[in-house]
């Protein structure tokens, strides 16, 4: 007998049955195989205690990569059984959604050489590990989650290509075990929100309960911003368990509060007062929408109501992006709805005056930023925000010798080493995410992200433009609200509302799936 033949003997009997039918191994063999998995677990611990005592403790994150690829190995080994845990799915996808805006991210158990160990990613990666399950245990849920992706199928192969180009950049980067430990994070709180977006709000009335959480969380904010806004000073900021306080400088400067020429700079829940205004910014259009589709006289003045309320918030954060993403918000919007009573109905006055009316305030409104001080100043910037703006524009002077250096891109979370722009306090800083884009994910890499917004963007902007019920009509202030952060992303580079951008995404493929789905229903019959 060859050699080849007796290993394969060894390991393979000939007999082509089932394992509990096998002929019982020698006694001999059955020691030999139980002695080396012995001898396989006794090495995988030296290495493992070998790592663990010469290593500094944030080692530790990458020696469970092979644990989590081994549980990822189970978990696509799993059986067919038809039912999924997707009411745990749903239940954790908005319980993600609340914890991402109400929880500050600062809140965390801290321990040493690990990343912090925050409420956010105790949320997050249930979901994703849950969103796994799913996919691997029900064809029916794999089902509709290809038919939500397929709504728009060149967002999801965009973002796909996205992520690809996040794991290129790895190799090249000056950190590298920094920058996948940055991806791995994103992976899961960016990309697994936006596939469980998809399918959450592909069911019927999760896009409208979407939309509900958003305006209940801003009123949330609204009332904190206040009491902060009187108190001048971080609500929790003297109340914090010893537990949950992050020794860390980042986090110091936030509780200590905000001033701007001695006025008080609102923060709320997140670490800086912009990503707020941010947040209320994005929230803004959701709130349009309810005045619109609202009847009753009380309902359109409460809601109107509310929409005062973020913006008198937005201005208690003394943000220009803010006031500037909340009037892009109410533009977009205003020309979709007045387009649409235009052309649902022709003898309308109020559609077409609309429809006209709001670009020309938009044009006027951008010549008086270039020539009206009071208004240049609390804009596009100027007074003293002067620092702020020439900060921006010798970032985005330095930031293309160093594209035309490297276009491949530096890697994931490098973009602010490589720039090497400091405050005057000696912090490194990057303040617009075009250069963040540029440098951590190279040409390739920008041009998906404007493709993914591109994308999103006109495929809203295609749906919203006839009435189709309440449920797809949604589309009105997803597009708007995508077009408001995608200004805000030319001032602002922090990514701290970048996972519930990424569950907007998700929902404008479901929403576009829904579209579809109404076309074919209504499409009439061959004859």
């Amino acid at each position: 007998m060859s050699l080849a033949s007796r290993v394969q003997s060894w390991f393979m009997p000939p007999q082509q049955v089932l394992p509990p039918f096998l002929p019982m191994r020698a006694p001999a063999r059955r020691a030999a195989a139980r002695g080396a998995f012995i001898l396989a677990c006794l090495m995988l611990g030296f290495v493992y205690g070998f790592v663990f005592a010469v290593f500094p403790p944030s080692f530790m994150v990458y020696m469970a990569i092979p644990v989590v690829m081994l549980a990822l190995v189970v978990i696509w080994a799993l059986p067919d059984q038809g039912r999924a845990p997707d009411r745990l799915l749903e239940r954790l996808f908005f319980a993600y959604m609340v914890i991402i805006v109400l929880w500050p991210i600062y809140l965390a158990v801290q321990l040493p050489g690990l990343p912090w160990l925050s409420l956010r990613r105790l949320a997050a990666f249930p979901m994703a590990l849950i969103l796994l399950i799913c996919l691997s245990v029900s064809a029916r849920f794999r089902a509709e989650l290809a038919a939500a992706l397929n709504g728009m199928p060149g967002l999801w192969k965009m973002m796909a290509a996205f992520i690809i180009v996040q794991i290129v950049t790895i190799v090249p980067s000056r950190a590298p075990f920094g920058s996948l430990n940055i991806f791995l994070n994103n992976l899961v709180l960016w990309f697994g929100a936006f596939y469980a977006a998809a399918w959450v709000c592909a069911r019927d009335g999760r896009a409208a309960k979407f939309g509900n959480y958003l305006i209940g969380m801003a009123l949330v904010l609204g009332a904190m911003g206040l009491a902060e806004a009187y108190n001048e000073q971080i609500l929790w900021a003297r109340h914090i368990p010893s537990f949950l306080a992050v020794t860390d400088e980042s986090v110091q400067r936030t509780l200590s509060g905000d001033f701007r020429e001695g006025a008080y700079r609102v923060t709320g829940t997140y670490t800086v007062s912009l990503a707020l205004a941010e947040y209320l910014a994005l929230v803004t259009p959701f709130v349009l929408q309810k005045i619109a589709e609202r009847p009753g006289l009380g309902a359109k003045l409460l809601y109107a109501g509310i929409n005062v309320l973020l913006l008198v918030i937005i201005i208690l954060t003394r943000s220009r992006l803010g006031i500037v993403g909340w009037l892009a918000a109410h533009m977009v919007w205003g020309c979709i709805w007045a387009y649409r009573r235009w052309r649902s109905d022709k003898s309308d006055v109020l559609g077409p005056a609309l429809a006209f009316a709001i670009p020309a305030l938009a044009l006027a409104f951008g010549v008086a930023m270039f020539t009206v001080d009071a208004i240049r100043f609390r804009t596009i910037g100027g007074g003293s925000t002067g620092f702020s703006d020439q900060a921006r524009w010798e970032q985005l002077d330095g930031t293309w010798p160093l594209v035309l250096r490297n276009p491949i891109g530096y890697g994931t979370g490098q973009s602010g080493e490589v720039l090497g722009f400091r405050t005057p306090g000696g912090q490194v800083t990057v303040d617009t995410y075009i250069v963040t884009l540029l440098l951590d994910y190279g040409v390739i890499g920008f041009c998906l992200f404007l493709g993914i917004f591109g994308l999103a963007v006109a495929t809203m902007l295609r749906i919203s433009l006839r009435p189709r019920g309440r449920e797809i009509d949604i589309a009105m202030p997803v597009c708007a609200a995508l077009v408001a952060y995608l200004v805000v992303r030319l001032v602002f580079a922090q990514d701290d509302n970048a996972p519930l951008v990424y569950m907007m995404l998700g929902l404008a493929s479901a929403i576009a799936f829904k579209a579809k789905r109404q076309d074919a229903e209504s499409a009439p019959a061959p004859a």
